[in-house]
């Protein structure tokens, strides 16, 4: 083998050896999900309060009077949710994570102000987990 050949060996072995070391830590810290230790209905729990909390602050801006009472059962939802994380949970760090789910739900958004989509995603399943609790 000669010098030239062993060198593109050589780097294409570290690039490699990096390209495996980003993805994991990219998919160690992107969502609130990745945390296999935590329990599903906690994980469901995180995502619900995000979006809840989303919803609640979007709402509160638009400042339509006849909507705040709406903002502020969603705020109450949200609160409700973030309680059943904690519940089924020892997660020191759950409000970071909740901070992170709403991050990644206004990623998916095309408009920060459009909550279409995820409502869709998030109403029923949302509202199935706090009545089932």
């Amino acid at each position: 083998m000669n010098k030239t050949t062993f060198l593109i060996a050589a780097f294409i072995l570290v690039a490699l050896i990096s390209s495996f070391f980003i993805m994991k830590h990219l998919g160690q810290s992107n969502t609130a999900t990745a945390d296999s230790t935590m329990p599903a209905k906690a994980l469901e729990a995180i995502e619900c309060s995000a979006y809840y909390q989303l919803s609640a602050d979007t709402i509160e801006r638009m400042q339509v009077q006849r909507m705040l009472p709406v903002a502020k059962r969603l705020a109450q939802s949200a609160q409700m949710a973030e309680r059943m994380a904690q519940s089924l949970s020892s997660a020191q760090d759950l409000t970071a994570q909740i901070e992170q789910a709403k991050q990644n739900h206004l990623a998916t958004l095309p408009d920060p102000n459009q909550l279409g989509p995820l409502m869709s995603k998030y109403r029923e399943p949302c509202q199935t987990l706090l009545s089932t609790g």
